[in-house]
């Protein structure tokens, strides 16, 4: 099935949680212990993952850590879980540190999709003030239900609609006109807004979305 971007509704939301560690960026102690640490990243084919993340722990950690610090690093691709199974195996100390989106980590906890709401959020600036004002609430959910420290929030790709509109040609798309049409989402706000714009709300996975 061919699908038809419509709009984006707001710049994305991932954050980086971990059970109690500290890595520090100077000098590195003789006696440090060594220690390969357990983490999940995003989806591989993201350039989050391919740029960021996964060279931050195979590359960039091992180095400042003069080899002490190092890392087995798996992508969310990799392992076949989903945000919240992730969280809940973090949590059972399977992982010792994870990143995610909030939208796919907020099953145990509505109050971490806060932070995204759908249509809310259009620009890095705000964006910017907007989680400067939330990260103690995504702390506190962080450190209540999976015993875990917020270590960094960063922009991620924006939330996005899609839906078959039959003609490729069409480039805007108004809100008013997504009445009655069903539309992949893949959260509780995202779905809360196609609802609330008339529309239905379906839950498709993102690999069944692009063909």
């Amino acid at each position: 099935m061919n699908f038809e971007k419509l709009r984006n509704i707001a710049v994305g939301l991932a954050v980086m949680v971990a059970l109690a560690f500290t890595v520090s960026t100077g000098p590195v102690s003789a006696e440090m212990k060594k220690k390969e640490f357990k983490v999940v990243g995003t989806w591989s084919f993201l350039d989050h993952w391919k740029e960021r993340e996964g060279p931050f722990w195979k590359e960039r950690l091992p180095k400042l850590s003069g080899g002490k610090l190092t890392a087995n690093a798996k992508s969310q691709t990799e392992l076949g879980l989903s945000g919240f199974e992730i969280m809940r195996l973090l949590k059972l100390g399977v992982f010792d540190a994870v990143h995610g989106v909030t939208t796919y980590v907020a099953q145990d906890s509505p109050a971490i999709e806060g932070a995204d709401l759908a249509g809310v959020i259009q620009d890095l600036g705000l964006y910017r003030k907007a989680n400067e004002a939330y990260r103690d609430i995504l702390a506190r959910e962080f450190e209540q239900k999976y015993g875990a420290k917020l270590l960094m929030i960063y922009a991620w790709p924006s939330q996005q609609l899609f839906c078959n509109l039959g003609d490729k040609s069409i480039k805007s798309y108004p809100l008013s006109k997504l009445k009655g049409k069903k539309i992949r989402t893949y959260s509780t706000t995202l779905g809360d807004f196609i609802e609330g714009v008339g529309g239905s709300a379906v839950t498709i996975a993102f690999a069944e979305v692009v063909p």
